[in-house]
């Protein structure tokens, strides 16, 4: 008997506010759409709710779907963080770290796909559904 692979809900944490499908396996039928909330990570960690032979997957974009304004907006939100920031001076290698993670903070909050998840069959790929 063979299982299918899903994500923990440490990992479904990473795209809370983005929607995401609950589906019936082996069937591969949709069961639901919902948003991931903390609520929903909360039942995740306890078991699946609605069962054996459901697979949680989230919709998520790949990165070549970014837009040349989504890019130019979060280098302008990096400039206006950096121009507002009381931090003063930081060594190198610290800020290039805070970049870094303002980036990928933003990369995650457009529900990119930065970990490879649909390539491997744990997300759908948004451009390959109607979902909004």
């Amino acid at each position: 008997m063979t299982t299918t692979p899903q994500l923990t809900a440490q990992q479904l944490a990473f795209y809370i506010g983005q929607r995401c499908v609950a589906i019936y396996m082996p069937e591969n039928e949709i069961a639901s759409t919902f948003e991931i909330t903390a609520r929903v990570i909360a039942l995740r960690e306890d078991g699946v709710p609605d069962g054996a032979g459901v697979v949680w997957k989230p919709i998520l974009r790949r990165l070549e779907s970014l837009t040349f304004e989504e890019k130019q907006d979060m280098d302008l939100r990096m400039f206006a963080d950096r121009n507002n920031s009381e931090r003063g001076y930081m060594k190198i290698q610290d800020s290039f770290r805070y970049w870094e993670a303002f980036r990928t903070q933003f990369l995650l909050g457009l529900g990119i796909d930065l970990f490879g998840w649909i390539d491997a069959d744990l997300a759908i790929d948004k451009a390959t559904t109607d979902q909004k």
